[in-house]
């Protein structure tokens, strides 16, 4: 009976707080969730930075059209660049001749991140006589 008691005594008091086990599991969390928010930060900054180009590039196609918009007849096919932005727009007459419509067609060429994009506009213009 007297060995039972002192083994009770040699046991060290219970103290509160964490073990080293929970520590790790915390921190082990708290990265993944870092990293996840690094990642998402990384796609958002390459997202705006592609749609400001595409943004760019409508840009010059609409202004191509209100271009040849103002010009006499005939509008003639053609290509331009500049500002790392190149377009090539073609013509083609729409129904009698009468009306002066045709349909361009702007193909707009720059360079992102991911490489070199191409995006097609199309529009009816009808020039001035």
């Amino acid at each position: 009976m007297h060995h039972r008691t002192s083994t009770r005594r040699m046991r060290a008091p219970r103290r509160a707080g964490f073990t080293i086990v929970e520590v790790l599991v915390a921190v082990m969390i708290l990265s993944v969730g870092v990293l996840g928010l690094a990642g998402a930060a990384a796609v958002v900054t390459k997202m705006m930075g592609s749609s400001e180009m595409r943004s760019d590039a409508s840009a010059v196609a609409g202004a191509r059209f209100e271009s040849l918009r103002s010009t006499r007849c005939p509008i003639v096919s053609g290509s331009a660049g500049g500002a790392g932005i190149t377009e090539r727009w073609s013509v083609a007459p729409i129904g009698t001749a009468g009306y002066r419509m045709y349909e361009v067609v702007d193909s707009v060429r720059y360079q992102s991140r991911d490489g070199l994009r191409s995006q097609a506009y199309r529009s009816v213009v009808q020039c001035l006589p």
